[in-house]
């Protein structure tokens, strides 16, 4: 795998509207870490992608919006090929994802940390075997090192010295960083972040956009972070895309969206719904007295 970025035993202008797709190709020589081209997928009636282009830079932190149901979370199975599209193509590096079998995949996975929306740490597991779990099943570094990287990745997101705790002991906002640093445990080239701030009050989700800042400045990864919270896609971006209707309708920097003129992404960013998603809660007019029972 000649275009991963790092390979060894131990280390495992804005645009707003459409544009035409090209046709599914290698990715450009130019620094695209991420690429999905053209890309189609449904799941039986429902249409979620329909000709999605998307490139992500490296060292580049991608912010992906879009309404519930616009396939935010879906990008990113794509990209880590636990889904495959229908049509179009999908690359890490010059990597064609959608055509690796399980080992290629589980090679190219090993350089992508993912964060997911609830965490997704093991019960039964302390918080120094949950970190622990990956540099046992991908590396072959001794006990003592394992601590040591355990303590440190734990330092980094503040929380040195919780190895013994269990996850039931654990805040929301706690578990969350637990769970990032075991996403950064195998030094990932890529993070994916799928809505890393839900469920957290305003200082925890900013303590957790804080820690996504650090990581992009220490460990010079490329970020993709799904999120429907606005403060922290401002926060974190370096770019913005937001999706509709299965392409990308709008991307660019934060003032670029704040300053759109496109309802869809204005609505979207202001909380605002249209009259039409309002319509089925709108109290009907009262029928007309008859004249017959009308007070004389």
């Amino acid at each position: 795998m000649s275009a991963i970025a790092k390979s060894s035993a131990d280390q495992p202008a804005a645009r707003d509207g459409g544009s035409p797709s090209p046709a599914p190709g290698p990715p450009p020589e130019r620094s695209a870490v991420i690429r999905l081209v053209d890309i189609y997928k449904s799941f039986g009636p429902v249409k979620v992608f329909t000709g999605l282009n998307l490139a992500v830079r490296q060292r580049e932190s991608v912010v992906i919006l879009g309404p519930s149901g616009t396939g935010k979370s879906v990008l990113l199975k794509h990209i880590i090929g636990l889904l495959r599209p229908d049509s179009g193509a999908v690359y890490y590096f010059q990597e064609r994802v959608d055509d690796c079998d399980e080992r290629e995949l589980e090679e190219i996975r090993r350089h992508i940390g993912f964060l997911f929306q609830g965490g997704a740490l093991f019960d039964s597991l302390s918080v120094y075997e949950n970190i622990a779990f990956p540099l046992r099943e991908h590396t072959r570094l001794k006990e003592r090192d394992i601590r040591d990287r355990v303590a440190g990745k734990l330092a980094m997101v503040g929380l040195d010295g919780t190895q013994s705790l269990m996850p039931a002991e654990l805040s929301g906002g706690m578990r969350k960083r637990v769970a990032l640093a075991r996403a950064i445990a195998l030094d990932p080239d890529v993070m994916l972040y799928d809505e890393p701030t839900t469920g957290l009050d305003p200082i925890r989700a900013d303590v957790i956009n804080e820690l996504i800042l650090k990581l992009n400045d220490e460990l010079h990864v490329t970020s993709v972070v799904v999120t429907h919270d606005i403060n922290s896609a401002y926060k974190v971006a370096d770019r913005l895309v937001m999706l509709w209707e299965g392409k990308v309708i709008m991307e660019g920097k934060a003032d670029d969206f704040r300053r759109t003129t496109n309802d869809e992404v204005r609505r979207f960013i202001q909380g605002r719904a249209s009259a039409a998603e309002l319509e089925g809660l709108r109290r009907p007019e009262p029928p007309p007295i008859p004249e017959s029972m009308e007070t004389p």
